[in-house]
């Protein structure tokens, strides 16, 4: 691969192995309305995208890729509560395997690969 960027980062998967266990949309439905609660009260929303939102499990299949892909962006009429991301990630109950900045997005987000309590992948972008 030609790199002429010192600051590329590689994809996630080749940080990290395939995570198994798998979500269903139920399960997700229920995971983002507590993260929204628990987002909120600190000064931030949560948005769904990825395979989850667009995919097969969106058209009723039910079972989705292999993550779900979470954003966190500030709440505009309210002053954002100072908190740090690892401990908004920790109350969420999830656990990190890596972090770092896509630099390449239109504005740079921070990028967590997480996994919660039954080891299913959750990719958490924070936004500015």
């Amino acid at each position: 691969m030609n790199n002429d960027n010192a600051d590329y980062e590689p994809k996630a998967e080749t940080y990290l192995p395939e995570l198994k266990p798998r979500w269903n949309k139920s399960e997700v439905d229920d995971f983002v309305r507590s993260s929204e609660i628990i987002a909120r009260e600190r000064g931030y929303h949560v948005g769904l995208t990825g395979s989850f939102l667009y995919g097969a499990a969106h058209r009723g299949v039910g079972i989705t890729g292999k993550d779900v892909d979470l954003i966190l962006y500030p709440i505009r009429n309210r002053l954002a509560v100072s908190v740090a991301h690892t401990s908004i990630v920790s109350m969420l109950g999830l656990t990190v395997d890596v972090t770092y900045v896509n630099a390449y997005a239109p504005d740079p987000m921070e990028v967590w690969i997480t996994r919660d309590a039954q080891g299913r992948r959750v990719d958490v972008f924070f936004l500015k």
